[in-house]
């Protein structure tokens, strides 16, 4: 078993995905004030073929920036208005969380086998666990947030070397913050200032 997990680690990570966030989501009804907010703005947005403006029972919906709404569109369009199909955008950045674990890992050093219980870490922790499968922004922001560490380690690696401004991973950067900044506002530009500072 340590050997297939040392060979094919991301498709470990996604089986370990799959078995800590798909049980029951699809039975767990939309808890939390903020889960139903989400998808019934969601669906609203759809029926009215609006997708700038939110809206919530007939009415405007500022609270929260766009990106959620944008992102649990494609998970109701396939599952219908059900809550797997709202959750989807929270299991699927979960599991792209833990890749990006993974790749930071070993791209700082560390092996194969280390890099999967990185992810794994994440997989398993009990607030990833109920977080990862709620239709909310957090884990959008956190998976934005890996996303911008991920490209700032590689700029990093490219100080010594001519570097360039359009280069992809400064792109990726930058586009990492701007949806970030667009899934929960301006906490994503934290970590990535700490780090950078």
């Amino acid at each position: 078993m340590s050997r297939w997990i040392e060979k094919f680690p991301r498709w470990a990570l996604t089986v370990l995905a799959a078995l800590c966030l798909l049980p029951g989501t699809w039975k767990l009804p939309l808890m939390d004030r903020d889960e139903p907010r989400f998808a019934r703005a969601t669906v609203e947005m759809n029926e009215r073929g609006s997708w700038a403006v939110p809206y919530f029972n007939g009415e405007y919906r500022f609270d929260k920036p766009p990106l959620t709404y944008w992102c649990m569109e494609p998970g109701l369009l396939l599952f219908g208005k059900t809550e797997i199909g709202a959750r989807l955008h929270s299991l699927v950045a979960s599991w792209v969380i833990a890749l990006v674990l993974y790749e930071l890992v070993v791209l700082m050093g560390g092996r194969r086998g280390q890099g999967f219980v990185a992810g794994a870490g994440w997989l398993t922790c009990l607030q990833v666990i109920l977080h990862g499968r709620l239709a909310v922004a957090d884990v959008l922001l956190i998976v934005w947030v890996a996303l911008a560490m991920l490209c700032l380690v590689k700029i990093g690696r490219r100080v010594e070397q001519r570097w360039l401004v359009l280069d992809r991973w400064f792109l990726g950067l930058v586009g990492s913050l701007a949806l970030g900044f667009l899934a929960k506002g301006p906490l994503v530009f934290l970590v990535p200032g700490f780090a950078i500072g």
